[in-house]
C-alpha cells in the first residue's frame, strides 16, 4: 500500500487512490494484468495512464509504502 509522503500536494482521482491501496512495491513499470483484471469495470487506459501517474509519483520520491 502507498501514500503521500507528508508536506506533498498531489490532486488525485479516485481510481489512482484505489490503485495505491493495492500496490506494494517495487512497481514494475508496466501495469500488471492483474490490476488491470482487478480494475476491469474502468476502460483499460484508464486504469493504465492512473499506475503510469502513481508509478510516476512513486519513482519521484512522493508517495511511500505504509
Amino acid at each position: 500500500m502507498l501514500k503521500i509522503k507528508e508536506g506533498e500536494s498531489i490532486h488525485l482521482t479516485g481510481l489512482e487512490k484505489n490503485l495505491m491501496e493495492r500496490i506494494t512495491p517495487p512497481m514494475p513499470k508496466i501495469c500488471p494484468v492483474s490490476l488491470r483484471y482487478e480494475f476491469a469495470k474502468y476502460d483499460a487506459d484508464e486504469v493504465r495512464r492512473a499506475y503510469n501517474k502513481v508509478y510516476k509519483l512513486f519513482a519521484t520520491g512522493k508517495l511511500e509504502e505504509v
